[in-house]
């Protein structure tokens, strides 16, 4: 199941209020801090959106991006899909957990969801998460979330 695994990766995303050296954003042309007309203009508009204007979801894109209520920049971003041109760190959907641990190390946090069978690692110093599904990346995410 796609959502459970969502859920988990934007649960931590929240769970982290600042970072230290994080991802400017994810290959593709998305960044943090773009503004929201320039995703809308990368993008076209998403198919959906939640809590206001806060969270989009383009589901072509495979994609949901989080923008700050105050200033409609851009604030986290995650990636869904298994499109090839949206990778962090050279990491894709697809790619596995060994690939992560190289590029990243041990995760700072990680956590086994038994039921969806979801494994989910945080690095908050480096401001990205994965989330695992049989070994395999199934949706990551980069977040500059401050004073939340």
């Amino acid at each position: 199941m796609k959502y459970p695994l969502i859920l988990a990766l934007f649960i931590g995303l929240l769970q982290y209020p600042a970072f230290a050296k994080p991802e400017n954003g994810i290959s593709g042309g998305l960044e943090l801090g773009m503004a929201r007309e320039q995703v809308f203009r990368k993008f076209g508009k998403p198919e959906l959106h939640e809590q206001g204007d806060l969270y989009y979801t383009f589901v072509k894109a495979e994609l949901i991006i989080c923008f700050n209520d105050t200033t409609s920049l851009v604030e986290s971003i995650i990636v869904i899909g298994t499109d090839p041109r949206f990778s962090v760190g050279g990491i894709k959907v697809g790619d596995v957990k060994k690939k992560v641990i190289g590029k990243y190390g041990e995760p700072e946090k990680a956590l086994k969801y038994s039921k969806g069978k979801v494994e989910c690692f945080f690095y908050p110093s480096k401001n990205v998460n994965f989330a695992f599904e049989g070994g395999s990346v199934t949706s990551f995410g980069v977040s500059n979330r401050s004073g939340y």
